[in-house]
């Protein structure tokens, strides 16, 4: 049976939060992709918890016009499951098993001449996508 835990990074084995285990190698993750409606557009993100590890890690993908620009974070634990951030990556759980929020941050980008101040890595502010489970 599933509960409203079930949409956080706690499980300790495949199965639901109800049941525990002691796998060095399990981990929890969150996978999400999609694509632009002409199809133009391609984005991934992934966040992976490795409790008996203690290590959370993060990455983030986008092919626009024909080139791939991927970010890969991690940091230690440090035991905390519930904290779903890693560098410019978080996740938020709005409604458990409902809606998710998945917000990647630019920490600094440098304009180019093909980019403007108004397109992703040029406003100093990441994009933002709202997920219904």
């Amino acid at each position: 049976m599933l509960t409203k835990a079930d949409d956080f990074p706690i499980h300790q084995t495949a199965e639901p939060v109800a049941y525990a285990g002691t796998d060095r190698n399990f981990y929890d993750r969150y996978f999400f992709n999609g694509y632009s409606p002409d199809g133009e557009t391609y984005f991934a993100v992934a966040f992976g918890v490795y409790p008996h590890l203690n290590i959370a890690d993060a990455h983030f993908s986008v092919i626009r016009d024909g080139v791939q620009h991927c970010l890969h974070a991690s940091r230690v634990l440090h035991s905390e499951r519930l904290d779903l951030s890693v560098g410019p990556i978080s996740i938020e759980v709005i409604a458990p098993l409902q809606t998710l929020k998945v917000t990647v941050k630019v920490i600094s980008a440098a304009p180019s001449p093909s980019r403007s101040p108004a397109s992703p890595g040029g406003s100093g502010r990441g994009p933002s996508w709202t997920i219904p489970a």
